[in-house]
């Protein structure tokens, strides 16, 4: 299932890089004529696509994968995309593939496989209450604190400042957009939260107890919305290779 969204995401981010390419116009060119508009057509229908498989395929397909394995386990797999982007970019986009991009897809390999056969995968039986107690640590609160001062200081204080085209504000932006789609934690609880609900005698067990359940679900909206948010306004500045 997350090789799936993986590859739903690479496809996902072409189409953005897509509709990227096809709204460039260059300002001694006149975007009435009938070629560019119909470019302009093509962008839009990629641009729509594209975000249909970001925000809602990719999605689906994640919380489908994490309903049935560990998110230590998931999570690296959607490295694969990265994969797929540097080996179908160069054929669907016409970008240039440098030694850089084959060295890091080669590490990006090594890793996904170390991680996925050698590390640590145990899982508890999660219940409602198991799940609250484990974002009340205070280890939570400090970590939420500094991921988004993360994102405020990139987003702030170099996106804003540096011009479009930028190496500094492109990584940036990869490292913001990264930092979104990583933090899988609401994606996963929200799953855990789901297969409690049809456990429980009742919905009202687990929804109608306190509000714990509704910050979920708010916060897998946020990292969504987010993650597709920063993954478009990249890919219309930069290859879908970069």
């Amino acid at each position: 299932m997350e090789v799936f969204s993986a590859i739903s995401g690479a496809l996902a981010k072409q189409l953005l890089r897509h509709y990227g390419k096809l709204n460039e116009v260059p300002d001694d060119v006149d975007p009435a004529i009938d070629h560019h508009v119909a470019a302009k057509k093509v962008a839009v229908w990629a641009l729509v696509l594209g975000l249909f498989m970001e925000f809602l395929v990719g999605p689906l397909l994640d919380m489908a994968a994490y309903g049935f394995a560990p998110a230590s386990l998931i999570a690296p797999l959607a490295s694969v995309q990265l994969l797929v982007n540097i080996i179908v970019a160069p054929h669907t986009l016409n970008e240039e593939r440098l030694p850089g991009h084959i060295i890091s897809a080669v590490v990006i390999g090594v890793a996904i496989v170390g991680i996925t056969i050698f590390g640590h995968h145990p899982e508890p039986e999660f219940s409602l209450e198991l799940l609250e107690a484990l974002f009340r640590r205070w280890i939570v609160f400090f970590y939420f604190v500094f991921f988004f001062s993360w994102q405020f200081c990139h987003g702030f204080l170099v996106v804003a400042r540096r011009p479009q085209g930028d190496l500094i504000r492109g990584l940036s932006l990869g490292m913001m957009g990264g930092a979104f789609n990583g933090n899988m934690y609401c994606i996963k609880s929200l799953v855990e939260l789901i297969k409690v609900t049809f456990n429980a005698e009742s919905i009202g067990d687990v929804w109608a107890v306190n509000i714990f359940p509704y910050i979920i679900v708010a916060g897998t909206a946020v990292f969504v919305a987010m993650n597709a948010f920063m993954v478009t306004k990249a890919h219309k500045e930069y290859d879908a290779c970069s």
